[in-house]
């Protein structure tokens, strides 16, 4: 009676209710616009499944859910495995925004809002945040005339903003992940002598409350040489407190982390964005613009509420005037000619075989988060041809190759694929080589070393479109509105020093499916 049959059923249901009333008035130079809103969101989640081992070839077909064989005490390969789910997320807000204009030169913002998240208990649900915001367009000024520029605007801002999300996670579950935290949980399983037992599986925090971004803006836009240079420059400081991190705790009680608010983060960084007309024709002729976005983003964690001011998860650590999760490694330094083991440097710099967890890992000063990143680019078009490419950039950014890690593991031959930089492994006959010996005594300690910590900076040719738009006097013709035709490709090719399967990524991972390159045909039709 081998066999099984297993049957899931998922159903998730999300809403959001808006309603706003406004209301704006103008005298003389003045104008004031004022609203005020309220935001409902609610999402549901429902999940049921079974799993029947065992069923009788006499009585069943494949995919009817017949065939069953009723559990017995006799034999327990027979019983059911039954899984249910039931979740709920909710959010409620309430905020005004009042604006303020002087004859279309001056303009003040301002916002305040309360969010209530279902993820905080009773005493912390709500959160007051705000931001004002002001702007000067220098050039209506009377001495701005015959200036060579078209627009030039100043803007200012500062605000608070409220952050729930206490674990960042994608797709349908970021709704109702960490719905629970603050509650203390027990989980069943076999205890002493394989007796049914009651563990603690997780303790509530129930201090936890909304992590707070609070950020100051100041930006300039401009437009020049009538208006052929375009663009705006932003100066900002941001400063994240409470941070949501997992604040180590004793694990007497088998649970070794707590996830709480702790601690404080500054970013502060520059945002650029640059268009320029090279090519500029008023008829249908050859025209051509650069395109330019950059960003420069410096990371310093001014605040950690711990004894010594760190906080270590494995090979990262984030401590006081550093940058967030940097890597806290051993230094890798090669391969021993002797005997084919990996080389490390200790605290002082010299060699060693076995370094120390305790005192010969060292601050590396990198992570994951890049200091520059942005796209550059033009758009070209001629008598209704047009190009359109876009790279994109990424420097500063650092994470474990675990790609090329598994190409060159000895413990995976004959099971995977490997690389052929295994075949320069340390033999007593090749002695000097960057690659150690297939059974060197201590290989595990490379996963605690900086051997496999790689730049993963890229230059990616994101998407380049080329095509043609038909003339209206062809298309009056055959009696169509509009019609287009092009070709588009999606990561051509990507420029970098990375060797695993692709240098894109937001984590220090293996074996995941690499951004694909796409290639496209296409056709917009209008009547």
């Amino acid at each position: 009676t081998p066999g099984f049959q297993f049957q899931n059923s998922r159903r998730a249901v999300t809403f959001n209710f808006v309603n706003s009333l406004a209301y704006n008035t103008s005298f003389g130079d003045h104008s004031i616009d004022a609203a005020v809103y309220t935001e409902y969101f609610k999402a549901y989640y429902d999940f049921f499944g079974f799993r029947n081992n065992g069923l009788d070839p006499r009585t069943f077909s494949p995919g009817d859910g017949a065939g069953f064989i009723d559990d017995n005490a006799a034999n327990d390969f027979f019983s059911n495995t039954v899984s249910a789910t039931k979740r709920t997320a909710g959010l409620f807000s309430y905020f005004g925004q009042l604006g303020y204009d002087y004859q279309s030169k001056y303009g003040l913002v301002a916002t305040v809002r309360r969010d209530a998240s279902y993820r905080f208990s009773s005493s912390n649900r709500w959160g007051t945040f705000y931001s004002i915001s002001g702007r000067w367009n220098i050039d209506q000024e009377k001495f701005m005339e015959n200036s060579p520029f078209d627009q030039l605007k100043l803007r200012a801002s500062y605000g608070v903003t409220g952050n729930q999300r206490i674990l960042d996670v994608g797709g349908l579950f970021k709704y109702f992940e960490a719905a629970d935290l603050t509650e203390d949980f027990f989980a069943t399983g076999g205890g002493y002598g394989g007796q049914n037992s009651l563990f603690l599986s997780q303790i509530g925090n129930a201090s936890l409350k909304w992590e707070e971004v609070v950020q100051t803006d100041i930006g300039v836009d401009f437009e020049l040489f009538r208006t052929r240079l375009r663009g705006s420059i932003d100066v900002y400081n941001k400063t994240t407190n409470d941070l949501f991190q997992n604040r180590p705790v004793s694990s007497i009680n088998s649970v070794t982390s707590l996830r709480a608010n702790t601690g404080s983060l500054e970013n502060e960084g520059i945002d650029l964005t640059l268009q320029y007309d090279v090519l500029h024709s008023l008829s249908d002729g050859l025209n051509m613009t650069l395109k330019f976005t950059g960003n420069y983003n410096r990371q310093n964690v001014i605040d950690l509420p711990t004894p010594d001011g760190t906080i270590q998860s494995g090979n990262l650590i984030t401590r006081e005037g550093s940058v967030l999760n940097e890597y806290y490694v051993y230094r890798y330094a090669g391969v021993n000619p002797a005997n084919g083991n990996l080389l490390f440097l200790d605290a002082e710099g010299g060699l060693t075989e076995n370094p120390s967890p305790d005192q010969d890992r060292v601050y590396t000063g990198r992570n994951i988060y890049p200091d520059y990143e942005g796209s550059f680019g033009f758009s070209l078009d001629f008598k209704g041809f047009f190009l359109e490419t876009q790279m994109n950039y990424v420097l500063g950014v650092s994470r474990f190759d675990y790609d090329y890690a598994g190409f060159i593991d000895p413990t995976a031959i004959s099971q995977f694929r490997s690389s052929t930089d295994i075949l320069r492994a340390w033999t007593p006959d090749n002695r000097i080589t960057d690659i150690p010996a297939l059974r060197a005594s201590n290989l595990s300690l490379d996963a605690a070393s900086d051997r496999f910590l790689k730049e993963s900076d890229f230059v990616r040719l994101r998407f380049i479109n080329f095509g043609y738009t038909f003339p209206q006097s062809i298309l009056e013709r055959i009696g169509i509105g509009k019609l287009r035709l092009f070709v588009n490709a999606e990561n051509l090719v990507t420029f970098t020093k990375w060797r695993g399967f692709d240098a894109e990524s937001l984590n220090s991972v293996s074996n995941r499916y690499p951004t694909p390159r796409i290639l496209s045909l296409g056709a917009e039709v209008g009547f």
